[in-house]
């Protein structure tokens, strides 16, 4: 008998059904298999890197943001001085790298680098153009003037007459420049050489009376070699000319005759003539038994040699005296420093 609570209504048993629905037990009556519902996994390594990356990411936003900082800054300083070079407070920093690339154009073209003698001068025009209208008449024309005479000099220093095509073009723009602000034609006067002889206490104040210098010292001893004294003046002399290789070889030359010095070499000489003196007297005294006669015969101008303490001579018989006896010249490094008469 299936009893109702209600005529209609479920029954018993389909009331305990409905209430067990979806229930599953813990274990599983025997002859079925257990549904294990999948659970979540976490992957610690994973979630390391997650965090490495995220303070990487952090850490180059930190250095982005530095470096934007330093390029603002950059730039902020340019514009300053950008503004400072239109303003003219520059000027003594624009005569500074003309002078610098006045120099290293002059080294380019001696070495035969045109084409960076040629940059280097481009650079003193654009400087000088890019100053033109704020700065004064007067400076305008010297520095117009100091480019014709560099311009002038490098063009003479050329031998490929396209080269010398180029200067003379510059030099008509600067010419024609030149008369225009002064009303003047500009003439080149040519450049003349210094030809005076310099000696002891004149001052030599460009490289050619350095050099000039240095030859008539060297002229004072047969050996060409410098004193002390006078390789200091040359250092002083030496110290004013402009930086650069002709600088730099003055400099060497002078290096190298302070280590071999006139005194140096006195000095070694007499040592030398000490020693050779020394061991001539000890061969002399032992002539005796030297057996010169035997080694030379009796030829006129036959020789042999001899050594004592390190120190060698050669003896010549050179023939008969009056009395009949033989006569030696000892001479050591082609110098007779005695004569020997053996009977």
């Amino acid at each position: 008998m299936d009893w109702r609570w209600a005529p209609g209504g479920p029954g018993y048993q389909e009331q305990g059904a409905q209430g067990m629905a979806g229930y599953r037990p813990n274990v599983a009556p025997q002859g079925y298999t257990q549904q294990v519902q999948p659970q979540p996994s976490y992957d610690m390594n994973a979630y390391g890197r997650g965090l490495q990356q995220a303070s990487n990411a952090a850490g180059l936003r930190a250095e982005y943001d530095r470096n934007s900082a330093r390029i603002a800054e950059i730039e902020a300083r340019l514009a300053t001085m950008d503004k400072e070079w239109k303003a003219g407070a520059a000027g003594r920093s624009r005569a500074a790298l003309d002078d610098l690339d006045l120099q290293l154009a002059r080294s380019s073209a001696k070495h035969g680098n045109l084409d960076r003698a040629y940059n280097h001068l481009t650079r003193i025009d654009s400087r000088a153009l890019s100053n033109k209208d704020s700065a004064p008449t007067d400076e305008r024309k010297r520095s117009i003037l100091t480019e014709l005479e560099n311009a002038y000099i490098l063009r003479n220093a050329e031998e490929s007459a396209t080269a010398k095509a180029g200067w003379d073009n510059k030099i008509a723009r600067l010419s024609k420049e030149y008369e225009d602000l002064t009303g003047e034609k500009y003439v080149y006067g040519g450049a003349t050489p210094d030809t005076n002889v310099y000696g002891a206490g004149e001052g030599a104040g460009d490289l050619q009376a350095v050099k000039s210098k240095l030859t008539t010292f060297r002229g004072v001893r047969k050996d060409k070699k410098l004193t002390k004294a006078q390789i200091d003046e040359l250092y002083g002399d030496a110290s004013t000319l402009p930086n650069g290789p002709e600088k730099n070889a003055i400099m060497a030359e002078l290096y190298e005759a302070e280590k071999n010095s006139a005194e140096k070499a006195d000095n070694d000489a007499a040592n030398a003539r000490k020693k050779r003196d020394a061991a001539w007297k000890e061969l002399k005294a032992d002539w005796a038994n030297q057996k010169v006669k035997k080694d030379i015969g009796k030829k006129p101008g036959s020789s042999t040699t001899r050594e004592r303490n390190g120190v060698k001579f050669t003896i010549t018989y050179t023939g008969l005296d009056a009395a009949g006896r033989k006569i030696y010249e000892v001479s050591h490094n082609g110098k007779i420093i005695d004569t020997v008469v053996e009977e």
